[in-house]
């Protein structure tokens, strides 16, 4: 009897002591893991504070750093990736988002984080025409699973935001569609809209209309990544190229700056960018003709070597460059 009390004793000092164990390590997880929620909060913040302080984000990416060698967290790299965006750094953000958007990928705030990273990078890089089309067609990949799921007027607007941008691409007339049945009164779908039915001769002002709309609009979507601009690149291209045809020069030529910074690889940037210099040469003589001659020119030698080689209004191009 007293062996067996022993054995009985001993049996459940061992149980006491992993019990103790186990509630240790549940201890260690749950304060990791308040930790780590703390962490995504002070990100959060400090990309919501208008305008972001970069020492703070310095701060923020030394901690996700230290954080990243204690586990594989894919808050992580997420994290790390919104300020990536933040700072401008598009193609730092997308080679950080990349193992967290693969094919069948269910992280809709990293989805949503990446169509930013990939549209910019679209936008504003590329080592070639190539390059261009692939980033994207990558951008339109990434927007298509982000509003499959889920399903918001911001998920498909952006969905549509990147196909728009590609060359006659489908899904531009698919997201259209998505937008007038089921989010019809939003301020995307009358922008969309608004744009697929322009005409050349029609007033500045509803268009302008929709941009003070923009202007003043919160766009609260629950997203991992900063909204794009606030008044969307085609409503504002939309705007510059109508006060071009109402001999607004001045005012199209300072839109189309604004464009050319923020969008200097978009195709349609280019080639309006090249059109107002080109008027404005014509307008002028002298020092200030050769000036708009030369800003012209260095837009038509990057729609030579980046546009689409079947693009019908390259003899336009061609044309104007035979002017001087």
């Amino acid at each position: 009897m007293k062996a067996n009390w022993i054995v009985f004793s001993l049996s459940g000092l061992v149980l006491l002591a992993g019990a103790g164990i186990g509630f240790k390590s549940w201890r260690e997880q749950a304060t990791k893991e308040a930790s780590m929620e703390q962490l995504v909060a002070d990100v959060d913040s400090a990309l919501a504070a208008k305008p972001t302080d970069s020492s703070e984000l310095s701060r923020l990416w030394s901690r996700l750093e230290k954080t990243a060698v204690l586990g594989d967290d894919p808050r992580v790299p997420l994290s790390q990736a919104r300020i990536e965006l933040a700072r401008g750094h598009f193609e730092s953000a997308a080679n950080l988002l990349e193992p967290l958007v693969g094919i069948g990928s269910s992280n809709l705030l990293a989805l949503r984080a990446g169509v930013l990273a990939w549209q910019m990078w679209y936008a504003r890089g590329g080592k070639d025409a190539n390059e261009r089309d692939q980033l994207g067609r990558r951008a339109l990949l990434l927007a298509e699973s982000a509003s499959q799921l889920g399903g918001t007027v911001e998920d498909a607007f952006a969905a549509w935001q990147c196909a728009v941008r590609l060359p006659e691409d489908p899904a531009m007339q698919r997201f259209r569609e998505l937008l007038m049945q089921q989010f019809a009164d939003t301020l995307q779908a009358r922008t969309v809209l608004a744009l697929s039915n322009a005409q050349l001769d029609q007033s500045l002002r509803p268009m302008q209309v929709l941009a003070e709309e923009w202007s003043t609009a919160i766009t609260a979507v629950e997203s991992s990544a900063p909204a794009p601009a606030v008044v969307p690149m085609e409503l504002e291209l939309a705007m510059a190229i109508l006060d071009l045809q109402h001999q607004e020069i001045d005012r199209a030529k300072q839109r189309l700056a604004g464009l050319l910074q923020q969008n200097p690889s978009l195709v349609e940037v280019r080639n309006w960018s090249a059109t107002v210099f080109h008027i404005l040469a014509l307008n002028n003589q002298g020092a200030e003709r050769d000036r708009y001659l030369r800003q012209r020119d260095q837009q038509l030698g990057w729609l030579d070597s980046n546009a689409q080689k079947e693009d019908g209004r390259r003899n336009k191009w061609r044309e104007m460059r035979g002017t001087r």
